[in-house]
């Protein structure tokens, strides 16, 4: 195994980083100073962008994060930082957690039309013994949301419902009442 945390094309400042690059000279974790855009003090080079694409010789994190495509981090924190205690600690960052978040929803998003396009090759292929099922899940549109389908409310909602539809009504009347000078009980 290789100390080399990044490999990527030639020219890119964090092609052949090695494990100790990501800390700083008293041996903590390096996180802003890590991007060139929240690199103010520059004591330590940039390695990394927060832009979709490679800019400057800086690596886009999100470019590597949707590469390498994997929905518990583990392999992505291997890859980026080398450690993922490192990458933990940088998920923790309210700054880094904005940007975070964008890159989850849009790996979630790949994940599953990836999933989509096998399911259709599947379906589509006339020797598979999965043919049949892989139809019947498409047919059943699993990247439509679930929780967007609902049935009909429980007896219990209804009553909520009705409760407080009544009470509505007689504060309506009350105030109409109230207003109108027709206090007649």
């Amino acid at each position: 195994m290789t100390d080399n945390v990044l490999k990527f094309e030639k020219g890119i400042k964090a092609a052949h980083l090695k494990p100790e690059d990501f800390r700083d000279t008293v041996g903590r974790f390096r996180t802003q100073s890590l991007f060139r855009e929240m690199n103010r003090d520059k004591k330590f080079p940039a390695y990394f962008t927060l832009k979709d694409k490679d800019t400057d010789g800086c690596v886009s994190m999100r470019r590597v994060y949707l590469e390498v495509g994997d929905p518990t981090e583990y392999e992505t924190a291997k890859a980026l930082v080398g450690d993922y205690k490192h990458w933990q600690a940088l998920c923790e960052l309210p700054w880094f957690q904005e940007h975070l978040n964008q890159w989850r929803v849009e790996l979630e998003a790949k994940l599953e039309s990836e999933n989509i396009m096998r399911l259709r090759e599947t379906a589509a292929d006339p020797k598979s013994a999965s043919r049949v099922t892989a139809a019947k899940m498409l047919l059943s549109k699993p990247w439509r949301s679930k929780e967007n389908v609902r049935g009909r409310p429980s007896k219990d909602e209804v009553k909520g419902y009705m409760k407080a539809a009544a009470k509505e009504t007689s504060e309506v009347e009350d105030d109409y009442k109230r207003i109108s000078g027709d206090n007649e009980k």
